[in-house]
């Protein structure tokens, strides 16, 4: 970190735990920050899924104060003032509140338990732009108009060698989703969640860009639509109020990161963007789009850490320089421009540098005239950067279904070096458009020039633990043997297979410390890895 940003850093703490004299306006929203999670014999962390688990194994690291709850009687020292809670937040040890009066704010700062408040940021009102007409574009029978968005970024010839995103999951976070629309026929949802309305119920609270968002990634109807990664599995949040004049807040965001991570996400999608305030004197400033100081971008880089991708819209607030908004600053994010079908630039996609000079967008793809799904049936052409980001979401659903342990940091540099501008990446275009294929190519040509089986995590400390192996065999695996360093078999058993050439083991017998071997056999083959074993 620079000199400079981190004055920045320091003065933005200091606002938070100091307060600000201003008045707090009608219904303002707060983030309100604890300054411990309470005793210690009474901190226990959630329990993570075992999609979760892999994922940390395989391109993350766990921090087990993020899994532990904000302590409740805190929570309840506020909601006993009368304040509403809107959010929880492990990760930032918060608790987001409704305000109405000044003297809540007042009060809350009181208490012992609380560190310090800070205004909760809001996104725009205008995603997407005005709808454009479509381009007159000949078109293949089995993608029909969303052919060229497709081929685009190369992805038509990879569904047909069946890349399609099996086995990773994504989070899509927008205004809502209705899941009738005839694309939708085959879509697997592992779970849905309205953090608007806090309920589970989330067909029905449905938009035209959430469908539309979800529709890029999602939609299998050949013939007439397809998305980028129709055979993954989807994590579906509602973040935005698009029913109301009440623009999306980045607490529901940040629940919903949360409530995903939980469930092993492995990439987000998000075309929303956050940066003003209700009161314009709180909104985040230029200077504070450096990809450190905003809370939704804070939450993307602890995301990064533990091995979620995170793709995001740059928005729509373009031509000028530095107009891009929050989490499109993170220093880990996959941040999305657009072009136009001449391949132009998208003239109100936001630009880059961020606040400490860095190039955004990252990549690019049609944000114009782009062929979408509507609410129930039927399809319309639209335009905004919130339609190519689940389109490079999607690509990467591709990249990490060939390669599941590649961390965010290291699917953003494949991107950029796919890209077309890779030798001269600029604030409208970044790295240009990417060519997924490509990716794919370079990153199976690895695989099969890879001879050994291994295992993670190594050193095992717990379990499960993973087994990759050397060729695409795991799925007629059919027994493996453990075995100490003296050679005697200590645990055996049927491999639990979890994607093209990985298996995991959930248990393990009480096992000393030491080298072990594990043998992971077919009718013909034989597969040999090594791993030390700490309990």
């Amino acid at each position: 970190m620079s000199l400079v940003p981190y004055k920045r850093f320091l003065l933005v703490v200091l606002a938070v735990l100091l307060g600000s004299p201003q008045a707090v306006r009608a219904t303002q929203n707060y983030w309100v920050f604890f300054h411990d999670k309470g005793p210690e014999a009474l901190q226990k962390p959630i329990p993570l899924s075992s999609e979760t688990s892999r994922r940390i194994a395989l391109r993350g690291t766990d921090n087990v104060w993020q899994n532990i709850p904000v302590y409740e009687p805190y929570v309840d020292e506020i909601s006993q003032m009368g304040v509403a809670i809107r959010q929880r937040s492990r990760w930032f040890n918060a608790v987001s509140v409704s305000l109405s009066a000044p003297t809540d704010l007042a009060l809350i700062r009181q208490l012992s338990s609380v560190k310090g408040l800070r205004p909760v940021a809001r996104a725009p009102r205008d995603y997407p732009p005005k709808v454009l007409a479509p381009l007159a574009r000949t078109t293949e029978f089995s993608y029909g108009n969303s052919r060229f968005q497709n081929e685009l970024l190369q992805l038509p010839a990879l569904h047909t060698e069946g890349w399609n995103g099996t086995g990773v999951r994504i989070g899509v976070f927008d205004t809502g989703f209705t899941l009738t629309h005839p694309v939708f026929q085959q879509l697997s949802v592992l779970a849905g969640y309205d953090f608007v309305a806090n309920e589970s119920n989330l067909n029905g609270a449905g938009s035209n860009h959430g469908t539309a968002c979800l529709g890029l990634i999602a939609g299998y109807l050949p013939g007439e639509f397809m998305g980028a990664a129709f055979g993954a599995q989807f994590l579906l949040a509602r973040t935005e109020n698009a029913t109301t004049e009440t623009p999306a807040e980045e607490d529901n965001w940040v629940a919903a990161l949360e409530w995903a991570d939980v469930r092993g996400v492995d990439i987000i999608s998000s075309s929303l963007a956050y940066k003003e305030f209700d009161d314009p004197a709180d909104s985040y400033p230029t200077d504070a789009l450096d990809g450190e100081t905003t809370i939704i971008t804070q939450a993307t880089n602890m995301a990064t850490q533990r091995g979620i991708l995170v793709v995001n819209a740059m928005g729509n607030e373009g031509p000028g320089p530095s107009t891009l908004w929050a989490p499109a600053d993170g220093k880990h994010v996959l941040s999305v421009g657009g072009i136009n079908q001449d391949e132009s630039a998208y003239e109100l996609g936001s630009r880059g540098p961020t606040a400490d000079g860095r190039i955004k967008p990252d990549v690019v793809t049609l944000a114009t005239t782009v062929f979408l799904p509507s609410q129930t049936s039927g399809y319309y052409y639209s335009s905004g950067t919130s339609f190519a980001a689940p389109m490079i979401a999607g690509g990467a659903a591709l990249v990490l279904q060939a390669k599941p342990d590649l961390p965010p940091d290291s699917v953003i540099a494949l991107f950029h070096a796919a890209g077309d501008r890779l030798n001269s990446p600029d604030n409208t275009f970044g790295w240009g458009v990417p060519n997924v294929r490509a990716i794919i190519a370079k990153l199976t040509a690895q695989t099969a020039a890879e001879t050994s089986t291994r295992v993670f995590p190594n050193p095992v400390r717990t379990t499960p633990l993973y087994v990759k192996l050397s060729r695409n065999r795991a799925p007629i695996l059919e027994s493996y043997r453990l075995y100490n360093v003296q050679g005697r078999l200590v645990d055996e058993g049927n491999p639990e297979v979890t994607n093209i050439n990985e298996f995991r083991i959930s248990h393990l017998p009480d096992l000393a410390a030491g080298l072990y071997f594990i043998i992971a056999e077919t009718a013909t083959e034989t597969f040999q890895a090594k791993f030390v074993y700490l309990p």
